[in-house]
């Protein structure tokens, strides 16, 4: 099964990446990209350029790392899928940061924050509202920058920091279990039972939106997005 190569080849390439063997990492994401060209498969494909995009960054190979990341950008806006199109405006914006390109970090980074919005994505508008701010400190525009690190404040305080920093404990175990199903889904039940019972408060069906990074199954890890089956985002 070409799909369940690819995840496979997708965990792998995650795991050089988070060990910094970033040329392992790309040569694993390379032959995702492959197997998703093979398979005309445009959401593989996208996922495939985040992983090649990130490990590039890493590298601190920036102009690569833009190819890639519009690359994903475009796969993204073939699928219609405005998820995906929102991480790949957030990954080319922290991309044109990095390279001192300001106004079109900020063009993007707001692109996501809108894709957000929509989504109703309290998460993804948390980090929108980040980057944003970061955009408009280095363009000395600390009024701005103040205004949107304060949103990000509040929506930080609503999701609880502390659910993220219990996802990055438990983002490890996730990857290890991640072809191990039954052991994944009860690592995943213990995980949200460990939230309800932190957070009492704040059990699935007390919003009316919820909000949650838990909910959608994605684990923030190293300032990188891991998605369902090891995914790089």
């Amino acid at each position: 099964n070409k799909m369940e190569e690819a995840r496979a080849l997708s965990n792998l390439g995650s795991a050089h990446h988070y060990n910094r063997d970033y040329d392992k990492a790309i040569n694993y994401h390379l032959k995702v990209l492959q197997v998703s060209q093979d398979l005309t498969d445009k959401t593989l494909e996208a996922r495939a350029y985040a992983g090649l995009g990130h490990a590039a960054r890493a590298q601190n190979n920036l102009s690569k790392a833009r190819v890639y990341h519009e690359k994903q950008l475009d796969n993204a806006l073939q699928t219609k899928d405005k998820a995906a199109e929102a991480r790949a405006c957030s990954n080319m914006g922290i991309v044109y940061h990095q390279l001192g390109e300001y106004e079109a970090a900020l063009k993007l980074h707001k692109k996501h924050l809108s894709i957000a919005k929509n989504l109703e994505d309290r998460t993804s508008q948390g980090r929108a509202y980040g980057n944003i701010g970061n955009a408009y400190s280095a363009l000395s525009q600390h009024d701005q920058a103040i205004k949107f690190h304060k949103q990000e404040l509040a929506i930080s305080k609503e999701v609880s920091i502390y659910q993220y920093q219990l996802l990055i404990l438990l983002s490890p175990v996730t990857e290890i279990c991640v072809h191990y199903s039954s052991l994944c889904l009860h690592l995943q039940n213990t995980l949200v039972c460990l939230l309800t019972a932190f957070f009492p408060g704040e059990r699935e069906g007390s919003r009316t939106e919820p909000s949650y990074a838990y909910d959608k199954k994605v684990l923030i890890a190293d300032g990188l997005l891991l998605c369902p089956y090891g995914f790089l985002c």
